[in-house]
C-alpha cells in the first residue's frame, strides 16, 4: 500500500511538468501557475483574472490583470504578455514573458516587468533579455500592434 502511495504522489508531481512538445497548446494558466513567484518583482505573481477579492474591509478585487498576447514566436519559444491593473491602488505593469525547453521541459526563459505608466520599448525588452532569446523578440517587434499603445 505504501509502494502505491509512493507512486501515485510521484506521478502527481511529474503531471504538473510540461514537456516541450507540447508548447504550443498547454494552458495559459498553467504555463503562469509556473512562475516561480520569488522572480516576481511587481505583486505576488502573474496570473489572469481577478484576485485577492473580498478581503476584510473591502467589497471588490484588489487587483485585475488581462491577456493581452500569447503567441509562438517560433517553434521553440512562447510569449506572453499581461497587463496588471491595481484596482484598489494605483499603478499597473506589464509582464512579458517567454517559455522555452530546457532539459526536456517548459519553464520560464524570461520575465519583464515594466511597471506602470512604462509600456515596453524595444529598448527595454532587449536590455533586459538573455542574449539567446533577443532575435526571436527583436522579429517579434518588428510588426506593429504587438505592444498596446503608447
Amino acid at each position: 500500500m505504501a509502494f502505491a502511495i509512493v507512486l501515485i504522489s510521484i506521478r502527481c508531481a511529474f503531471a504538473t511538468e510540461i514537456r516541450c512538445h507540447d508548447l504550443a497548446t498547454a494552458d495559459t494558466d498553467k504555463l503562469l501557475a509556473r512562475v516561480d513567484r520569488q522572480s516576481v518583482k511587481y505583486g505576488g505573481g502573474v496570473q489572469v483574472g481577478k484576485y485577492d477579492c473580498n478581503a476584510p474591509g473591502q467589497t471588490g478585487c484588489d487587483w485585475e490583470t488581462n491577456l493581452e498576447d500569447d503567441r509562438m514566436l517560433d517553434r521553440d519559444h512562447r510569449l506572453i504578455l499581461v497587463h496588471s491593473s491595481h484596482l484598489t491602488g494605483s499603478g499597473f505593469w506589464y509582464d512579458l514573458l517567454v517559455f522555452g525547453c530546457v532539459s526536456g521541459q517548459v519553464k520560464t526563459v524570461y520575465l519583464g516587468q515594466f511597471p506602470s505608466q512604462e509600456i515596453p520599448t524595444p529598448s527595454d525588452i532587449f536590455d533586459s533579455a538573455p542574449p539567446a532569446l533577443q532575435p526571436v523578440l527583436k522579429e517579434y517587434m518588428k510588426h506593429p500592434g504587438q505592444l498596446p499603445p503608447q
